[in-house]
C-alpha cells in the first residue's frame, strides 16, 4: 500500500469519525415524561383574531423563519443544512417598486408595539377613540395625522411609513413600518368615515408560496408553533439534560430571540403517540395544516 493510500484512509477515517459524531441518532424517551410537558400559552402571539397578522398565520410563520426562530429535533449536520435552504426557499420574495395603494385594502402592520388580540378593525377603532380621549396633542383633523405618517413628523422622527408587503396567497397588504403604527391605524379609520377612499404610493413587496419546496416540506416534516419554553423542554426531555434550550437545535446561525418558535421533527422520528400530544393542544398551531392548502399532501 502506497503512503498516498494510506494517508488517503486515514483521511477518510477521520472524516467518518467526525461525521459519526454529527449523526447521534434521538434515544428512544419515556412518552410519559413528554406528555407531562406543558404548553405554554401562545394566545398573545397567535390570537384567534389577529392583530398585526389579522388572521394571516401564514405569514406569521414567514416571520418565524425570517427571525430564525425555528427548532430542527435533529443532530445530522447535513440535514440540518438541507433543512436550511429548503424553509429559506419556502417563500419568494419579489419587488414591485412604487404602487398605488388604498388605505381601505390595508389588512395591518407588520411591527407595532401593541399586545392585543384583536384584529385590524379593531385597532383602528381603538386608535380612533384614544385620539378624541387625548388631552395633550390629539390630531384635530386628517391631513394632520397624514401628514405625520407619510413624513418628517412633528418630533422630527424620520421613520415614515413608506414600503409596504403583499401576501399573494390571500392578496391582504400590510404597512411595513418602523413605527407609526398607531397612527397608521387612526389614518386608516379617518380615511373610511370621512369617506376619502384616500391611496399613497408605496415601494411594494411581493411574497408568494414556492409549492415545490412547501410539497417537500410537508412530505418528510411536521411542524408545530409553540412556546419556546416549550421548545425548550421537549428537547430537555429528549437529551436528558436540564440544560439545553431551543436555541441548541436551531438549525440557523444567529437566531432572535422570541416567545415562539417553529419546532419541526421528521414524520419518521414521531411516534403517532407524541404527534396527537401536539396536534390536540390549544397552544399549538400544525404548521401542516397552515401550509396544506396550498397543496395537495396527506397528514
Amino acid at each position: 500500500m502506497s503512503f498516498k493510500t494510506v494517508l488517503q484512509c486515514i483521511n477518510h477515517n477521520i472524516k467518518q469519525y467526525f461525521k459519526n459524531l454529527q449523526e447521534e441518532k434521538i434515544e428512544p424517551v419515556d412518552s410519559n415524561k413528554l406528555k407531562a410537558i406543558r404548553f405554554y400559552d401562545i394566545s398573545k402571539y397567535f390570537p384567534k383574531e389577529y392583530f398585526v397578522l389579522d388572521k394571516e398565520p401564514v405569514y406569521g410563520f414567514h416571520r418565524l423563519i425570517g427571525g430564525k426562530r425555528i427548532v430542527l429535533l435533529n443532530d445530522n449536520q447535513e440535514k440540518k443544512e438541507a433543512f436550511v435552504k429548503l424553509l429559506s426557499s419556502l417563500f419568494i420574495e419579489k419587488e414591485i417598486g412604487k404602487q398605488k395603494l388604498f388605505f381601505s385594502d390595508f389588512s395591518g402592520v407588520t411591527n407595532s408595539k401593541e399586545d392585543g388580540n384583536y384584529s385590524f378593525s379593531e385597532f383602528k377603532s381603538e386608535q380612533f377613540a384614544r385620539n378624541e380621549k387625548q388631552t395633550d396633542f390629539p390630531y384635530i383633523d386628517y391631513d394632520s395625522v397624514r401628514n405625520d405618517v407619510f413624513n418628517t413628523d412633528k418630533a422630527c422622527n424620520f421613520n415614515s411609513i413608506k414600503d409596504a408587503i403583499v401576501l399573494k396567497w390571500s392578496n391582504s397588504i400590510f404597512a411595513n413600518n418602523r413605527d407609526r403604527s398607531h397612527r397608521f391605524a387612526l389614518l386608516c379609520k379617518w380615511n373610511k368615515l370621512d369617506n376619502r377612499n384616500d391611496s399613497e404610493f408605496f415601494n411594494v413587496r411581493e411574497i408568494s408560496i414556492n409549492r415545490e419546496n412547501v410539497i417537500n416540506l410537508l412530505n418528510d416534516y411536521y411542524g408545530f408553533i409553540i412556546s419556546s419554553k416549550t421548545a425548550s423542554e421537549i428537547i430537555q426531555v429528549y437529551k436528558n439534560n436540564t440544560l439545553y434550550n431551543w436555541q441548541n437545535y436551531c438549525p440557523f446561525w444567529g437566531p432572535s430571540n422570541g416567545e415562539v418558535v417553529g419546532f419541526f421533527i421528521e414524520k419518521k422520528d414521531l411516534p403517532n403517540e407524541i404527534f396527537e400530544l401536539f396536534f390536540n393542544s390549544s397552544n399549538c398551531i400544525f404548521i401542516n395544516d397552515l401550509l396544506r392548502k396550498f397543496v395537495s399532501v396527506d397528514r
